[in-house]
């Protein structure tokens, strides 16, 4: 099915597994996720670039091997949207807002179209940085591993996070 924001488990808000779906604990089934940034973030952002972001859910023990989500949200401190996020492939991806107040927060999920294994899916979209002197941001992001049974029970959600701050060699004394 379609994606629903605020389901990254970031400050203030739940994740697939404690808003919705069941199957196992948070990070408790076979699979896994992982956040990819093109390019590396290693040494913090540059602020006003763009980098490509890959979302990677994998199952490949059935059922839940057949059907992926995901949920993914760039968040400064504050929990404020830290940058921009960019659709990238429409059929995949799409955004949709989710608000813990004050912020009204930017998240990246699928559409429901294509997001079908088997094994693995990956998600692609655009981040672009923020302004200079911004601050340090967290992207959050869960996936989920469905039976494709349409119903919510016996799915496996997972969940990473990865924080990193501006360049600073980018920044003039």
């Amino acid at each position: 099915g379609t994606g629903k924001a605020g389901r990254t488990g970031s400050p203030g808000e739940g994740t697939c597994t404690s808003s919705c779906h069941t199957g196992t604990a948070l990070n408790g089934g076979p699979g896994s996720i992982a956040i990819t940034v093109t390019p590396s973030l290693a040494s913090g952002y540059t602020a006003g670039s763009t980098y490509t972001i890959d979302v990677t859910v994998a199952e490949s023990v059935a059922p839940n091997n057949a059907e992926f989500g995901f949920d993914f949200e760039a968040l400064f401190a504050s929990g404020a949207d830290g940058g921009t996020l960019t659709i990238t492939n429409s059929a995949l991806t799409q955004i949709k807002t989710f608000t813990v107040t004050p912020n009204v927060r930017t998240n990246v999920v699928q559409t429901g179209t294509g997001n079908v294994g088997p094994n693995t899916q990956t998600f692609s979209f655009n981040w672009t940085a923020p302004a200079t002197l911004s601050g340090c941001v967290t992207f959050y992001a869960t996936g989920l591993a469905s039976n494709n049974t349409a119903a919510t029970s016996g799915d496996h959600t997972y969940r990473d996070t990865l924080s990193f701050c501006e360049n600073p060699s980018g920044i003039a004394e």
